[in-house]
């Protein structure tokens, strides 16, 4: 918890409640999903699928490593209102948490250059698509994307993009942003006015870099 607090520079305001359960039976009961893992909005409160219990316990996962994901979840939830859960931009949300929890790499998640490369030849899911809320709901692009692993790669590309806005705006710049959007409601205009760049221009170059072999 200290970890997460001091990479986003934000504070708890209660204690996380984190429930892991024995069976995915269970599980789906309690939350409705049938991911490893699943934080909700307002309370961050984490839930642990059985599935994900038994890959741990038969050393499959990395277990610690997918908690400090949710926590920054967690944490970025309890700081803001459950309305604002339903809008938050959902590839900031997974691509601080997966760059925090230092996951690209881990298990099934791409290196950096793993997914360097899947950009190179052709995969990139527009962070606008991705959206897990029901007031905003997800673009059939992410269901068709052709890739066996989507999951794992849209996750890294998210990470890559945190990492990519840091190294070249500086941490300072992207927590601005990050926080900012606790309350924020125009994500565009927010990242525009920190980063002196349109979303959709930044994009465009991020990719143009990584296909010329330029980070």
């Amino acid at each position: 918890m200290n970890e997460a607090e001091n990479f986003h520079q934000l504070k708890f305001k209660t204690k996380v409640k984190i429930f892991i359960l024995n069976s995915d039976k269970e599980y789906v009961r309690y939350t409705g999903q049938k991911t490893r893992f699943v934080t909700f909005p307002l309370y961050g409160r984490i839930f642990v699928s059985g599935r994900a219990r038994k890959e741990y316990e038969g050393g499959k996962i990395h277990l610690l490593v997918y908690l400090q994901h949710e926590l920054s979840h967690s944490l970025l939830f309890q700081n803001m209102s459950l309305y604002r859960s339903q809008y938050y931009p959902g590839w900031l949300l997974e691509g601080t948490a997966t760059y925090s929890a230092n996951q690209m790499g881990v298990d099934e998640y791409l290196t950096k250059e793993q997914a360097f490369n899947k950009i190179r030849e052709g995969y990139f899911l527009n962070p606008d698509d991705w959206s897990t809320t029901l007031l905003r709901p997800q673009n059939k692009s992410v269901k068709i994307f052709p890739l066996p692993n989507k999951f794992v790669f849209i996750y890294s590309e998210f990470a890559c993009l945190v990492d990519d806005i840091i190294k070249n705006y500086g941490k300072e710049r992207f927590l601005l942003y990050l926080i900012a959007l606790l309350k924020e409601k125009d994500d565009k205009r927010v990242f525009q006015q920190i980063f002196g760049i349109e979303f959709k221009q930044y994009l465009d170059d991020f990719k143009n870099r990584i296909r010329a072999n330029r980070e």
